[in-house]
């Protein structure tokens, strides 16, 4: 498959993964540390750019991290080396009421796609990152929502980051299961095409969340 038709296949359109700088590493590639501006390792003296979807965390002048997902492969996500943990698409969460945690990258733009009009969505990664959420980094853009949600997999693993995050007063939005091995987002939107039909729902079930206010 093509990757333009994988990417189409989940219901991404291209022109979300434009505004995201989404790109395609179309094979492997091995390249000496120092290019990145990295001290040498006698024992790990190249980097590893596998082939796959090329997904940047920038905010404002910084590049954070790149991560790949590989068309196949285990793991499917490699963090390139030198990359930093982060909040992906940070930037877009202070200008809405409500904003919206995903687990993953993938899970945050498709979720962007669908809601960007009356609400901000983010990730920082995987669901055991929340743990580890910098509010003297990050905090600054959770200062103006008033409205804090997670949206992450129906696993175990998922329950705990929403958990997690609950000490900052995220409330957990769960998603529902369509066929019996769905388990996130992505999935949620392939079985059904309606994502934002249902978050609009789970919204309206707040005062204040009326569709008209969703964005300030």
């Amino acid at each position: 498959m093509a990757p333009v038709e994988w990417w189409l296949d989940r219901g991404l359109n291209v022109s979300t993964g434009e505004v995201w700088g989404i790109g395609y590493n179309p094979k492997d590639w091995y390249i000496p540390r120092e290019s990145f501006g990295l001290a040498p390792d006698p024992e790990r003296p190249r980097i590893w750019i596998p082939q796959g979807f090329v997904i940047p965390c920038v905010v404002g002048p910084d590049i954070w991290y790149i991560k790949i997902r590989r068309p196949c492969g285990d793991p499917k996500y490699i963090h390139i080396t030198g990359s930093m943990p982060a909040l992906y698409m940070a930037e877009n969460l202070s200008a809405y009421k409500a904003v919206i945690f995903t687990e993953g990258e993938l899970d945050a733009l498709i979720t962007w796609q669908e809601v960007s009009d009356f609400a901000g969505v983010a990730t920082l990664g995987a669901s055991t990152n929340a743990r580890r959420l910098n509010l003297a980094t990050w905090g600054l853009y959770l200062l103006y929502p008033k409205h804090k949600f997670t949206l992450y997999d129906l696993d175990e693993a998922g329950k705990k980051g929403a958990e997690e995050l609950a000490r900052f007063r995220f409330e957990r939005l769960e998603i529902p299961k369509v066929k019996p091995f769905d388990k996130d987002v992505s999935d949620y939107f392939s079985s059904t095409g309606h994502l934002r039909e249902w978050i609009s729902g789970e919204f309206s079930r707040y005062p204040g969340l009326a569709p008209q206010e969703f964005i300030w």
